[in-house]
């Protein structure tokens, strides 16, 4: 998989056990590569997209009401044929001026992580557009911590 749209300067930390990731980088992906090159797995994954972008504003509402909120996170609740989704919980701060966002995933597919990171960034950029010109924030990076980094054919 090529992922070399993401910046240089990628801090990419392997974890101490098998499978584990954790990357932050700038969000950076051009939007060719957002909206025509990175194709969904299924139906499922193209609703979830819209599901994330509309459920973040939730969190986007929490930093209107406070910048330097600590509660401007929302789970994926997503309705999908799994008991708890593979990327499941976004957390924005601004620190130093900056909107930052952490990203936890319990698992990630290595055949999707292309669309799943567009869809991470699609996430960033409906927060940064909405902030940008309410607290003049720059962009910050996003982290995303993997759990469970695998490959499968289904």
């Amino acid at each position: 998989m090529n992922i070399n749209w993401i910046q240089p300067g990628v801090e990419i930390k392997p974890g101490l056990e098998e499978g584990i990731l954790e990357l932050s980088y700038l969000p950076s992906i051009p939007m060719e590569v957002l909206f025509n090159s990175v194709l969904p797995q299924s139906k499922t994954d193209e609703n979830e997209r819209k599901w994330l972008i509309d459920e973040s504003y939730s969190a986007i509402n929490e930093i209107i009401k406070d910048p330097l909120t600590r509660k401007a996170l929302f789970y994926n609740l997503h309705k999908s044929d799994l008991r708890v989704n593979c990327i499941n919980l976004f957390h924005f701060t601004i620190r130093e001026n900056k909107l930052h966002l952490y990203v936890f995933a319990r698992s990630m597919n290595l055949k999707n992580m292309g669309y799943d990171l567009c869809t991470i960034d699609q996430v960033y950029r409906n927060a940064f557009e909405k902030l940008e010109k309410l607290y003049k924030v720059e962009i910050g990076k996003i982290t995303i911590r993997i759990n469970s980094l695998h490959y499968s054919i289904k």
